[in-house]
């Protein structure tokens, strides 16, 4: 397969000659946007649940619920594995199966300690159209003191709903 290098001002990019190239890649990004992910998945829209003591919760649930009721929709579910990963892998286990008892297409990881980190390991491998970002309220979350959300948004370019849920 022959290439043809691109020099932009943001990287080198190989684009296979004759064929069909990422656009985004010449921004210096991986991920594309929202849109592009729709035309990837065959419009069912896909979502990024990134919690960790709140994986159980009401308010979580109300929003998966929401989006199953709104038609078809993929999940991801990414569990930082803080403060060990055994117990994120024992919340991933039982959140996996309450989705999936709700009607919900999902998977999902313990991921990187570090929430930021763990999303930026999950998109290397899926699209998704929206981040749901599940934290303990202001005050008690270090999630929100390190105004995690924020970052999400200005370093994804996703979409990112925060969810505010108490532990189940």
């Amino acid at each position: 397969m022959r290439t043809t290098m691109v020099q932009t001002d943001w990287s080198v990019s190989t684009i296979p000659a004759g064929g069909r190239h990422d656009p985004w890649s010449l921004l210096g990004r991986r991920a594309a946007p929202w849109w592009a992910a729709l035309a990837d998945s065959g419009g069912v829209p896909a979502y990024l649940i990134v919690a960790n003591r709140t994986l159980g919760g009401a308010a979580l649930r109300a929003e998966v619920r929401q989006r199953i009721g709104s038609g078809a929709a993929e999940f991801y579910v990414v569990v930082p594995g803080y403060p060990d990963r055994q117990t994120a892998a024992a919340r991933l286990a039982d959140a996996l199966a309450s989705f999936r008892a709700m009607g919900a297409v999902v998977d999902g990881e313990v991921g990187a300690a570090h929430p930021v980190a763990a999303v930026h390991d999950a998109l290397q491998q899926h699209n998704v159209d929206e981040i749901l970002l599940s934290t303990l309220p202001a005050g008690i979350s270090r999630w929100v003191a390190n105004d995690t959300p924020s970052k999400l948004r200005r370093l994804f370019a996703l979409p990112v709903v925060h969810i505010v849920s108490e532990e189940p």
